[in-house]
């Protein structure tokens, strides 16, 4: 079985696994071992490039990294129609999945929901299974964040008309279906390629 934690910086990838006897990181990555954190790091955001690094403790390594950055929470959906095609917004140039942060009191499930109705106008989608949970950093303000996003398979059977967050930035709407998801997603970021790769 295998033991690793992923987190997404853009369009790369830091791994952390303690599987090294077998061999299963990529070829085309660097790869530090677990007294490298800081150097893998610096790879990954000042190198941009996918970084592989070896620890003995998974749990100490997220401690680590989680001690460095301030931890947040969102949560998102995949919505599917009765067509079978998915929901995508277009947001900073890019093809993305609607999501935000979980506000106080919010459990994922109704943060997730919530965020899907504010940034696509979608009515009422439905939860049907927790996907996945993902890890992404990024620098705000000066500041590193982690975030930890909770991803849902949603349904709807509504016909309203999408209507895009504009005030968020988000300026398309789309229902796709799974080869046209599977493009806009793989051309995106990391986070949303690993997503798509998910859903196949």
């Amino acid at each position: 079985m295998t033991n690793k934690w992923t987190i997404s910086f853009q369009y790369w990838t830091i791994t952390f696994c303690t599987n090294k006897e077998q061999n299963i990181a990529p070829k085309d990555c660097s790869i530090y071992e677990a007294g490298e954190i800081d150097a893998a790091w610096k790879a990954l955001t000042e190198g941009k490039q996918d970084v592989w690094v070896w620890v003995k403790s998974l749990s100490e390594a997220m401690r680590f990294v989680l001690s460095r950055h301030i931890y947040v929470k969102a949560a998102g959906g995949i919505v599917t129609n009765p067509k079978g095609e998915s929901l995508l917004i277009y947001r900073n140039e890019h093809w993305d999945l609607p999501k935000g942060m979980i506000e106080p009191g919010e459990t994922p499930e109704i943060g997730a929901i919530r965020e899907v109705e504010e940034e696509t106008g979608l009515v009422s989608p439905i939860i049907e299974k927790l996907l996945l949970t993902s890890y992404h950093v990024y620098n705000l303000y000066g500041g590193w964040h982690i975030k930890k996003t909770y991803w849902y398979e949603m349904s709807c059977d509504s016909d309203s008309a999408l209507t895009p967050q504009i005030e968020e930035g988000i300026i398309e709407c789309r229902w796709c279906g799974k080869e046209e998801r599977a493009e806009h997603l793989n051309q995106s970021y990391s986070m949303m390629k690993m997503i798509n790769d998910r859903l196949q």
